[in-house]
């Protein structure tokens, strides 16, 4: 008892010298909890104030010893200059010689900035040589770091990583509807390095490579794609905030107006031609029709044009002129004889999907009416494809629509009232061979045209005129029945 008693009586003795000497130092110490206090102890506290500083007698101790720093050696993690007892790895008290603190006057210690010439001695990987700093790892380690331990890995001053950098970049989930999983998971060290990068934004890898590192279905499908959006490639923060947003996919502006940054001439034109898609103009998103990633088809569309076109027109559509548009998936359905891009699953050829000069979004110029002079130019369309010369000589064996050599596209075009191509044939597709009509729009009357073909020729028994017929290899004479001039 007697030996318990003089190690208490120990104990008391350092604590009250203890604390004279930081009262001394740093005008700290027990304060009354009363303003009244009395005046012996005021004047006592003032004398102890006054009082030099004396020194502490390190001698046989360390810093962790019981009655000074002991909680230090108990946080889960512990840095080791703080196991190892060498704090004078990291703290130079005022006034010591050397690396021996009892030699000094006064138990007190200078402020040594935490920055790499400090961590650095130990930590050799970590430099400045990196393109990107992360602030705190250039100014101050301790911003982040607790010197001596914590109770997460690397003590950290936060209950994780994640939280440690929300303390600065908070800002980063405000105003989001929808947040990036890494970032609501507090995982940010998916994406970025804590320290230095040569990356901007202290990227862990290069850009292009970032976000593929989770999102692999997007390398292997640009792998294979016919065509790539070019920030897919690499700089998916052109179209998406890496860490959330208003809107699934994390887009910061509206599907349009993200689109026009990069496609305002697509945007300008589809907005001053005469005649605009109205899909485009009513609403209906880019990616209706187009992947804003990567695609097997050209132009980053979905698929073949024609199939995205019947998304819409495969029903009968009310124009905003009041004009009414055909059911063109009906029509393909019944059709047996289908037009050359029709075939090939291709809208594109004949129609400009944004918006066009031309009606009926044409590419080119084609008359819709049933009548129509002839010139060249008015048939632009056509002879985008089709030789010129099938309506421009009379005399040719450019088409198989001939009586001999007689060119019929000919006689049917150059006359005062010139027929159309669409006056006996379909653009899209028909029941007869060579997109021959069943009947022709003669205004609202639907005209019978009952064409039939024949080995070297046919025979038309159309309602606009008396059966004709014609033949390749054996013209048929004028005079004949059914031979008489259109």
């Amino acid at each position: 008892m007697h030996g318990l008693s003089a190690r208490a009586t120990e104990r008391r003795k350092a604590a009250a010298w203890g604390a004279l000497v930081l009262t001394a130092v740093f005008g700290l110490g027990h304060h009354p909890a009363s303003p009244t206090a009395s005046a012996p102890a005021a004047a006592s506290a003032s004398a102890a104030a006054s009082a030099p500083a004396a020194p502490i007698d390190m001698a046989g101790k360390t810093c962790t010893a019981s009655e000074c720093h002991d909680v230090l050696k108990t946080q889960r993690f512990v840095h080791s200059p703080v196991i190892e007892d060498d704090c004078g790895q990291c703290h130079v008290q005022a006034g010591a010689s050397g690396s021996q603190p009892s030699t000094a006057p006064v138990h007190r210690f200078e402020t040594i900035p935490a920055t790499l010439a400090l961590c650095g001695k130990c930590h050799k990987d970590a430099s400045l040589s990196r393109k990107i700093i992360h602030a705190p790892f250039r100014d101050q380690c301790t911003e982040c770091h607790d010197p001596h331990g914590g109770k997460v890995r690397f003590f950290l001053k936060a209950d994780s990583a994640g939280d440690l950098c929300l303390r600065c970049h908070a800002d980063l989930l405000e105003n989001r509807s929808f947040i990036h999983a890494p970032v609501a998971l507090k995982e940010c060290e998916a994406c970025h390095d804590s320290h230095t990068s040569d990356y901007p934004g202290l990227l862990a890898r290069p850009p292009e490579n970032l976000c593929v590192f989770c999102h692999v279905n997007f390398k292997t499908g640009m792998d294979r794609a016919v065509s790539v959006h070019e920030p897919a490639r690499g700089a998916c923060w052109q179209c998406h905030d890496p860490h959330g947003g208003m809107a699934r996919g994390f887009l910061p502006a509206t599907e349009g107006e993200l689109c026009r940054k990069c496609h305002e001439d697509v945007m300008t034109r589809m907005e001053q031609a005469r005649y605009p898609h109205h899909a485009m103009i009513e609403g209906k998103p880019c990616s209706q029709c187009h992947d804003p990633h990567w695609a097997q088809s050209t132009q980053l569309l979905k698929g073949p044009s024609m199939p995205i076109c019947l998304q819409c027109h495969s029903q009968t559509i009310q124009a905003a002129d009041g004009r009414t548009l055909d059911n063109v998936g009906a029509e393909l359905a019944e059709g047996r004889y289908q037009h050359g891009p029709i075939r090939q699953q291709d809208c594109t050829p004949c129609h400009a999907t944004h918006g066009s000069d031309d009606p009926r979004l044409l590419k080119l110029a084609f008359p819709l009416g049933f009548y129509a002079p002839y010139a060249e130019g008015a048939y632009a369309l056509c002879f985008s494809c089709h030789d010129p010369r099938i309506a421009a000589e009379e005399i040719s064996l450019a088409t198989g629509f001939r009586n001999g050599d007689r060119n019929l596209h000919y006689v049917h075009v150059h006359q005062e009232k010139g027929r159309s191509c669409r006056a006996c044939h379909h653009e899209h597709a028909s029941e007869e061979p060579f997109h021959i009509r069943d009947w022709t729009p003669f205004g609202e009357w639907k005209l019978k045209i009952q064409y039939q073909q024949t080995p070297d020729g046919g025979v038309c028994l159309a309602a606009c005129h008396a059966p004709r017929s014609y033949d390749r290899q054996h013209p048929v004479e004028l005079s004949a029945p059914g031979g008489e001039e259109p």
